[in-house]
């Protein structure tokens, strides 16, 4: 289950659950309560949110972005919470007190759909995310890092790339297309790639004479 442990946990919950599941994740925030959640999610935007029977407040987390996996665990589910779960497309629910082969399973699941999101989710350098679907930078503690249009574009641009530079005039016609081809981008480049700079690790974007640009994966 690596795709877990490359990822975080925000859950409801108690003490001795969320250490249970310590083992499982590469980090795990506990908060007191589903309003807690939300408003913690919404901040840090976690891939994986673990609920306590809150049908309402995942449906707040997946309209922000559905493709949050959400599961829920309480010691009471009722049937219409099983119900709306599956029209949600949760990743499972399971009662507490759990058994061991239930989290197997919950777990495996998680890992799998983890695994589907990874093809436009690229790990970047000191635990830096960037989703090319959503267009979303986050840092090393899922917080969002605010991006320019012309900033995203850049990153996806390096990203579609990845592995190889990318020449400087090419970057500049996709950026400003036609613009480009009337008038000397460089200038307006350089202050683009300086802005993104500061909002990346340091040593993320990388330049070769004669070659381009290069973007480091973490």
């Amino acid at each position: 289950m690596n795709n877990l442990k490359r990822n975080s946990l925000l859950m409801v919950g108690d003490e001795d659950t969320s250490f249970y599941f310590k083992k499982y994740f590469n980090d795990v925030l506990l908060v007191k309560d589903n309003g807690e959640a939300l408003a913690t999610y919404q901040k840090t935007h976690y891939p994986v949110v673990f609920l306590n029977d809150g049908v309402e407040i995942a449906k707040k987390i997946k309209a922000s972005n559905r493709e949050t996996i959400i599961a829920i665990i309480s010691e009471n589910i009722s049937k219409n919470s099983l119900m709306e779960a599956l029209f949600l497309r949760l990743s499972g629910c399971i009662e507490i007190p759990f058994e061991e082969h239930q989290v197997k399973h919950l777990l495996q699941h998680i890992n799998s759909d983890l695994e589907l999101l990874d093809t436009h989710m690229h790990r970047l350098k000191s635990g830096y995310t960037f989703d090319t679907r959503c267009q979303v930078l986050c840092d090393e503690n899922y917080n969002e890092v605010k991006l320019t249009k012309k900033e995203r574009r850049l990153i996806t641009l390096l990203l579609q790339s990845k592995h190889q530079f990318v020449g400087v005039e090419s970057l500049e016609h996709n950026i400003w297309e036609e613009e480009s081809l009337e008038k000397d981008c460089g200038g307006r480049f350089k202050v683009l790639l300086n802005g993104i700079r500061k909002k990346l690790p340091k040593g993320s974007i990388i330049n070769r004479y004669g070659m381009g640009y290069k973007l480091i994966l973490g």
